[in-house]
């Protein structure tokens, strides 16, 4: 039995932060997660992006050198190589970043795996289609699913449930 369970271990404000913070308040908990920690954002959203956007920028300011005085030859793109640092930024902040928080946050069980509800209001159950399917109890469930928009009744929730 987990003090706290959390389906989803996405990025800033997202699982994983929930559950370093938990896990410092002295809370048992476990983290589902069914690709990489930091979600959307860090693997495939917000940090590749602004990793690329600098590129740009780096290209871009490298082609207009001639106006402030600058003599750079022959300016062009490798695109293997960009998306090669693109991968390495990510790499760091997922190893460097993540990883260390969640060490540092206290004792997290990461579980991969894509959970499912079972039972009642209060009784949920969380259930792991994983190599060793298995129950999850909890005393706290949190829901941090990727970006997209989710609501109460897709959870088979009504309204008097939330409310």
């Amino acid at each position: 039995m987990y003090d706290v369970v959390i389906i989803g271990g996405g990025g800033p404000g997202g699982g994983y932060v929930c559950a370093i913070r938990a896990a410092q308040h002295g809370l048992s908990v476990a983290l589902v997660e069914k690709d990489k920690l930091g979600g959307t954002c860090l693997n495939r959203g917000c940090i590749p992006t602004k990793a690329l956007t600098h590129t740009a920028e780096v290209i871009d300011s490298a082609r207009r050198a001639s106006e402030f005085g600058l003599v750079i030859p022959e300016a062009g793109v490798d695109f293997p190589r960009v998306m090669s640092k693109k991968d390495r930024v990510v790499a760091r902040l997922r190893g460097g970043g993540v990883n260390l928080l969640m060490k540092r946050g206290g004792k997290i069980d990461v579980v991969s795996g894509v959970g499912t509800l079972r039972g009642e209001r209060e009784k949920w159950k969380l259930r792991l289609p994983t190599v060793r399917s298995r129950d999850l109890r909890q005393g706290i469930l949190l829901l941090r699913p990727d970006p997209s928009p989710l609501r109460p009744g897709s959870l088979g929730m009504t309204e008097s449930m939330y409310h």
